[in-house]
């Protein structure tokens, strides 16, 4: 009552009287904490078959099913309210009843926040890293609206945290005057300015070391450290990450910091200091590498500049200098909320404001929240009225831009006004839009890849008893092998269901195939928009005869953002990377998975939980549009422990809670109550679950041993992997620009990253071979049969030499069987042998590599190389791009000059010695002495790499630059005039590249790349000249001697050969096809040719998946209860 209003104590006192009452009679409050997110979800009404009348909340499900009631307390709004009766009532029996309601309450409700959970981050982005504005104090940003702006407040802080709690980090590092978080964010963009770095490298770095210090778990934390030496650390990560300058090694860094930090002074590498102050900040690199889980990551800013100029809100320069604005110093030094909740678009925005451009045009082309833009723009003053406070030195030597000076804060109180009142303008103008921010797109063509990965087609009104009897048993299979999120949800009429898939156009079709195969009378499915417009009228239709009918289809659920808590961090010896899949739904007695670069492994899912991967974790049962657990049990029963009518659908709950736990002692101390009602239907626990997943060793083994060499030679320590950090920074920026789950189709996507346990070791020790890795497959998951497939699979890989995983850092990939190179492989053409590729299949590799290629040349990345083993082939036949880490991204100057490749040439000295670009796919230019690796010489590569694919053999062969020569001037013909006569000017170039005819004297081949591939192909096979005309028109467009004569990436798309490959995908007969070819291509290449023919129908068909012999999928009679009774009917 503490300074309360007199007036308000009588309330008060109510409300302390009524919650008294509450707890005595029994009732529980339960805070969400952060879950509170999903608060609004669960009082969403679920629409049952159009029912309006039927809406089936969350809390009614609650009570039919427990017999307690659940409701919102109306005191603090923030707590859910479980009453289960009055305790006070027969004391004899109740107590227990009612806890017992309670509790078995309270675990539905977790439940259902867990099936949300996974719901929403299905729906937004899978890869690795995640969300740092749930680990902020959500209450803040309205506290700080609600905060006057007061110059004369000493307290307030440059971070813009001074109304919340130094987190624990922060405490170790004594940052007890918070002000010294804004200079060391200052002093760390000074280092970056005067190492001729660029300004994004300190946003990273300020990024990294706010994850840092917002850290609450002190088990992380290392106190020996100083606070310049994690800015050092957080900064030479930020450095290393980084491509388009040449990163910096660490004495370089120590230099300019050390004349940041003591102005005047000398540094002297090779001092004692220098050397101390090295082992220092190699050690907090590791310390803030560990803290963070590795989630060191971060988008960029490009995007933003590519939104506004694309879009016309801002001149492309003019966006540019105010982005370079937004990462000064001063803006750096903001704090975490601006720059871990709100992003760079906001800190973009608010600069904007301050400089006086008009605002408006951004809200739209950013998806800008108004009053989120004025708060930014709050932060940013705040910030730069704290700094000009700081007696130090860097604030004195700062070289910052006029408008944050000292002399320029009252212009900046006033410019604030004016923000606020462009954002007030905006919202009166726009009353009652809702902006989605989550569905922000920086350019239309991302749109176009987005929505090319996530179509949906709809079987609707399909029967209740095909789905249960024979679509839910082989859910789990069909959505593997067609890598096609299927879910359902009510159909129009009572008793039927409409199954949604959503995938690219590959997904969809095996998924229809395989669904139709197993139920021939299944519906023609229809695109999702149309089954959307249908099932509206029809629901208007309806309501003339039942005036209780909606007239609009359900709805898919409140917006939620991002809710990743964990970034995905595993434990290399939990892994099991030397038996392949078995045990898993991907296991086969003669599947040939995984290569050298990607090996095949499995782990238990309660790691995958533990990592924050459970929302991976392939279904066991039919999962909703909505994740609402109402939809999955749509007929409850209120729990009766008297009768054994009952339990029914609370075993089935039970089981569908267990299946989120592959450890059944964990699913005990999670679920309780729900665990013994699985225990009265059942002696026997369930048996964990080990899920499938693939390998990529991070980085390769042949860049650690380049840079491990390097280490020696240098003075300084180089600390974790460059490559490594390179590599993760570009795919997370990639797949960021793309608004689909699985960002970018065609390259591949990390879910987790997977270490030694001992990841800290700079020495790389190797683990005993008799460490955990090994011993996995003896566990007491597996059975008898499973350890001899497992003892088999070992004596076959160690004759095969078949890359195993015991030790290292990995990237986790989705389970992925086969790359391009196994498939030349299993085509490859000898004395006129071979099987020739289904035109289908190579058209869409085709077209999914050069969309890969035109993504990265859109972004100023060049490829460098094109190599067969890093294309891989998912299941539903996707190629995917892997192995970053030789990409070289154009810095900004380049970006728009024409390069001649006759300036970057080598010298003469080694002339023919030098092999290191001799690849298979090498453009002519590379292959005769030049040194710059273009976009042309990326199409070059992509030419002849299809070149090789049509063939079944290289077009160029050859074991050094003047055999590959000689057979490049065959085809494209020789130097001359008309044909890039200044190849001839190249160091290589010589005489022996051409073919001598008679009287010693040099053929003159003309250019004829079409006619030769023509002639080629007719050779295989009759009528395969006119299936791959268009293809090879394509490659005679591609295969020029001269690099600006190639076609570009996005001229190659335009082409008709691809225009009538997107037309020919919307036949059925297509469609069809291709997943005949597909499935039958796969089976040959992962049995080596023992099964020629696709079995996977009828694995279906019979019931008896392959997964059946190794222990998982067994039909126990528990397992039907959970199945049927966990249908959406």
């Amino acid at each position: 009552y503490f300074g309360v209003n007199p007036n308000r104590v009588s309330q008060l006192w109510g409300f302390l009287t009524s919650r008294v009452a509450d707890l005595k009679r029994g009732v529980r409050f339960l805070h969400l904490d952060k879950d509170r997110i999903y608060q609004p979800s669960l009082l969403e009404p679920i629409r049952k078959n159009g029912n309006k009348s039927g809406c089936n909340y969350f809390f009614d499900f609650v009570r039919q099913t427990t017999g307690a009631s659940v409701s919102i307390d109306s005191i603090t709004n923030c707590h859910l309210r479980i009453d289960g009766g009055d305790i006070t009532k027969n004391k004899r029996h109740a107590d227990f009843e009612v806890d017992d309601k309670v509790e078995l309450a309270e675990e539905l409700i977790w439940l259902q926040v867990e099936l949300l959970r996974d719901h929403h981050i299905r729906k937004q982005r899978w890869g690795f890293g995640r969300d740092w504005a749930l680990l902020l104090d959500d209450d803040f940003s309205s506290k700080r609206r609600g905060a006057a702006v007061s110059n004369d407040d000493d307290s307030t802080v440059a971070t813009g945290t001074s109304v919340s709690k130094l987190t624990s980090t922060a405490e170790a590092l004594r940052l007890s005057d918070n002000r010294a978080v804004g200079t060391a964010c200052l002093e760390m963009s000074e280092i970056v300015n005067s190492a001729g770095l660029s300004e994004k490298v300190a946003a990273h770095a300020c990024i990294i070391f706010y994850r840092y210090i917002n850290l609450n778990d002190p088990a992380t934390i290392n106190s020996n450290f100083k606070l310049r030496d994690i800015q050092l650390a957080t900064l030479f990560i930020a450095n290393k990450a980084q491509k388009v300058t040449k990163w910096k090694r660490l004495d370089t860094v120590l230099e300019h910091a050390y004349k940041i930090f003591y102005p005047g002074s000398l540094f002297n590498p090779d001092s004692e200091e220098a050397k101390n102050w090295e082992r220092r900040v190699i050690k907090a690199e590791m310390s803030v590498l560990t803290a963070l889980q590795y989630d060191v990551f971060w988008p960029g800013v490009d995007w933003v500049i590519n939104a506004v100029a694309g879009t016309k809100a801002m001149a492309e320069p003019l966006a540019e200098n105010t982005m370079s604005l937004a990462l000064s110093g001063h803006v750096l030094a903001a704090g975490p909320v601006l720059w871990l909740k709100y992003g760079p678009k906001y800190a973009f925005a608010a600069v904007a404001g301050f400089l006086q451009i008009d605002i408006e045009p951004l809200f739209r082309a950013l998806s800008l929240q108004p009053l989120t833009v004025s708060h930014a723009a709050e932060l940013i003053y705040n910030s730069c009225q704290a700094l000009s406070k700081v007696k130090r030195s860097v604030s004195h030597q700062s070289k910052c831009h006029e408008l944050f000076s000292d002399s320029k804060l009252k212009q900046m109180s006033s410019n604030i006004q004016l923000v606020q009142k462009d954002c007030a303008n905006y919202i009166s103008k726009n009353q009652g839009q809702t902006i989605d921010d989550s569905k922000f797109v920086s350019s239309p063509a991302y749109k176009e890849v987005s929505e090319r990965a996530k179509l949906r087609r709809v079987f609707r009104g399909v029967q209740s008893e095909p789905v249960q009897e024979k679509i839910l048993p082989a859910l789990s299979k069909i959505t593997f092998e067609s890598k096609c999120t299927i879910r359902f949800s009510d159909g129009a009429l009572e008793g039927t269901n409409d199954i949604v898939l959503e995938g690219n156009w590959k997904s969809l079709a095996i998924a229809v195939e395989l669904l139709c195969y197993i139920v021939p009378d299944l519906p023609t499915p229809v695109p999702f928009e149309q089954s959307t417009a249908t099932n509206a009228m029809l629901y208007s239709a309806l309501s003339g005869v039942n005036s209780h009918r909606e007239t609009r289809p359900a709805r898919e659920g409140p917006i939620i953002k991002q809710v990743k808590t964990e970034p995905g961090l595993m434990d290399i010896a939990e892994i099991d990377g030397k038996h392949g899949w078995y045990g898993t739904f991907e296991s086969s007695d003669n599947c040939d998975a995984g290569w050298k670069t990607c090996v095949a492994a499995s782990a238990p899912q309660e790691h995958l939980n533990a990592a924050g991967l459970r929302w991976w974790v392939p279904n066991q049962y039919g999962p909703s549009m909505s994740g609402s657990i109402c939809e999955i049990f749509s007929n409850p029963r209120i729990l009766d422990r008297s009768e054994s009518s009952g339990g029914g659908n609370t075993t089935a709950i039970a089981l569908l809670a267990q299946s989120f736990f592959g450890s059944q002692s964990y699913f005990e101390t999670k679920y309780p109550s729900l665990a013994a009602c699985l225990h009265s239907s059942s002696d026997d626990p369930e048996k964990g679950r080990n899920i499938a997943l693939s390998l990529q060793r991070w980085p390769a083994e042949k860049t650690a041993a380049k840079e491990k060499a390097t280490t020696k030679d240098d003075k300084m320590e180089m600390g974790y992997s460059v490559a490594a950090l390179q590599e993760m920074q570009l795919l997370h920026q990639l797949h960021f620009l793309i608004p689909s789950p699985q960002g970018h189709p065609n390259f591949v996507l990390p879910l987790a990253i997977a270490l030694d346990s001992d990841a800290d070791n700079s020495k790389g020790e190797k683990p005993s071979e008799e460490g955990p890795a090994s011993a996995i497959g003896s566990s007491s998951n597996r059975s008898a049969e499973t350890d001899i497939l497992v003892m088999l699979e070992r004596n076959k890989s160690q004759v095969s030499g078949k890359k195993q995983i015991t030790h290292g850092s990995h990237l986790v990939l989705e389970p992925t069987p086969i790359n391009l190179q196994k498939v030349m492989s299993r085509y490859q053409r000898k004395s006129g042998g071979g099987k020739i590729l289904p035109p289908n299949v190579l058209a869409s590799w085709c077209h999914d590599i050069l969309s890969a290629i035109s993504f990265c040349h859109s972004n100023h990345i060049v490829l460098r190389s094109m190599l067969p083993d890093q294309i891989y082939l998912d299941h539903s036949g996707t190629a995917k791009l892997s192995g970053l880490s030789k990409i070289m991204v154009l810095h900004g100057k380049d970006r728009t000059k024409d390069f001649n490749p006759l300036k970057f040439v080598r010298s003469k000295k080694g002339k023919g010695k030098s092999s290191d670009d001799v690849e298979p796919f090498a453009a002519p230019e590379l292959l005769l002495g030049g040194t710059r690796h273009t976009k042309e010489t990326d199409m070059w590569a992509f030419g002849a790499l299809t070149a090789n694919l049509l063939l079944g053999k290289q077009l160029f062969p050859g074991k050094d630059r003047v055999s590959k020569m000689t057979q490049v001037f065959k085809i494209v013909g020789v130097p001359d005039k008309g044909n890039y006569e200044h190849a001839k000017r190249f160091p290589y170039y010589s005489r022996n590249m051409h073919v001598i005819g008679d009287g010693g004297k040099k053929k003159k081949y003309v250019r004829g790349v079409e006619k030769a591939l023509r002639h080629m192909v007719k050779s295989f096979e009759s009528d395969a000249q006119e299936d791959f005309a268009g293809l090879t028109n394509l490659l005679d467009g591609l295969l020029h001697l001269d690099p600006k004569k190639r076609m570009s990436a996005d001229e190659a798309l335009r082409h008709p050969y691809f225009m009538n490959h997107l037309a020919q995908v919307e036949l059925k007969e297509y469609r069809e096809n291709y997943v005949k070819d597909w499935l039958d291509l796969k089976e040959n290449v992962l049995t080596k040719g023992k099964s020629p023919v696709s079995t996977l129908k009828e694995t279906l068909a019979n019931g008896e998946s392959k997964s059946k012999k190794n222990g998982e999928g067994e039909e126990t009679p528990k397992g039907r209860a959970f199945l049927f009774d966990t249908s959406t009917l």
